[in-house]
């Protein structure tokens, strides 16, 4: 009897020994697997921050620019946008590049000449047309507000400004607004009273300044830096330098036959084309340019 006893209190212990052990299993089991799976979730919350965070900066524009970096970017623009002007043979076609319609409708408005198809007049981004500007001198481009520069061009004789709009149209910049703001020009006139030579200034506004012919020399000079063009199409330029082009072409160098008051007959030779002669007539405040062989009329641009 007593061994029974004895054999059921070991039994017993046993028991609980095994049920103490199982507890314990389970428990350790559990707090595993807690550690375990908040290291796994910490891993996919920063697996996610990183990857989030990767995708950010792929959304992230990289080249964003300040407000002063923008106006830099535009006056940049408008700085090569005259010098390309400055050396094409096709003016218009050039312009067109970098301006909206509604800076090409604004050219065309202005272009008041006889012309076939859409003609612009190119001339409002640095004089007026038929203006007596002289030799070229410098240009200044200001700035008037984030979208708006004053360009101011400066002649021997003359000096003209215009507004322009500067816009972003997807990955670059173009002319969206036109508007000439002033021009005024230096004419020499003779004092009757004590016979000296004044520089006088006077807006172009009032058309106050009257052309002659009264010498070889300022026949070519009213010339200097002028496009014609007649109305198909065909362009001659002057440059400063008393040279002729065609099309772009190198025509000759310019010198005067004959002239009265309001009307020259050139002659140009020793470039491409085979010597030649050209009439300039002054025609009420411009000038116009008549092929004596076929009788094309150029008009001033």
């Amino acid at each position: 009897m007593q061994e029974t006893k004895i054999r059921q209190k070991k039994s017993s212990k046993k028991v609980v020994l095994i049920v103490a052990i199982a507890v314990f299993s389970f428990f350790t089991a559990l707090a595993f697997g807690g550690i375990i799976g908040m290291l796994a979730y910490y891993s996919f919350k920063d697996g996610n921050i990183a990857r989030s965070e990767a995708v950010g900066s792929l959304v992230t524009p990289r080249d964003m620019i300040s407000p002063e970096q923008e106006i830099q970017a535009k006056k940049d623009f408008l700085e090569s946008f005259y010098k390309g002007m400055e050396k094409s043979n096709d003016v218009d076609s050039y312009v067109l590049k970098f301006i909206t319609s509604n800076a090409k409708r604004i050219l065309i408005e202005e272009f008041d000449y006889e012309c076939d198809g859409e003609c612009l007049a190119t001339w409002l981004f640095d004089s007026e047309a038929g203006s007596d500007t002289g030799p070229f001198v410098s240009r200044t481009i200001n700035v008037k507000n984030e979208d708006n520069f004053l360009v101011v061009t400066k002649y021997e004789d003359a000096e003209y400004e215009v507004r322009l709009s500067v816009i972003k149209v997807g990955d670059s910049y173009k002319i969206d607004d036109i508007e000439k703001i002033r021009a005024t020009y230096k004419t020499v006139t003779t004092d009757t009273y004590n016979n000296s030579n004044e520089d006088i200034y006077s807006s172009s506004n009032s058309s106050s300044v009257s052309r002659t012919f009264y010498d070889e020399q300022i026949v070519v000079g009213y010339l200097a830096n002028q496009t014609f063009r007649s109305s198909n199409g065909f362009t001659i330029r002057f440059d400063g330098s008393g040279r002729m082009y065609a099309e772009g072409d190198f025509a000759g160098v310019v010198s005067v036959l004959h002239y009265n008051s309001t009307s020259a007959m050139l002659r140009y030779g020793g470039g491409q084309y085979t010597e030649g002669q050209i009439r300039v007539d002054i025609v009420g405040d411009k000038f116009q340019l008549t092929d004596p062989v076929d009788g094309t009329v150029y008009y001033q641009r």
